[in-house]
């Protein structure tokens, strides 16, 4: 269907458009589609959700730091629940 540099022919695609689906799907990589000695198109895999783990540690070394913040959030959670008066359980 494709050569070593996955690519394949408009033509070969519309004869082997589920062969060339699973190809992307089960390999990852990219299939160029080609109109003669022309690069028409890309069949491309969706791009990945998330970030990588290199923009997750840079997200999380940017982050303010919590410590006073942190402290007061749990003061204000204790707080919370020692004001709060919970109904008696129905399920007893």
């Amino acid at each position: 269907m494709h050569n070593n540099n996955d690519t394949i022919t408009a033509t070969k695609l519309v004869r082997n458009l589920a062969a060339a689906v699973n190809h992307v799907r089960n390999t990852g990589k990219s299939l160029s589609i080609t109109k003669g000695n022309q690069a028409i198109a890309v069949l491309a895999p969706p791009p990945k959700k998330g970030l990588s783990i290199g923009q997750l540690i840079e997200l999380l070394g940017n982050l303010p730091p919590l410590e006073d913040k942190g402290r007061q959030f749990s003061k204000d959670v204790q707080k919370v629940r020692h004001a709060s008066e919970l109904p008696d359980n129905p399920w007893d």
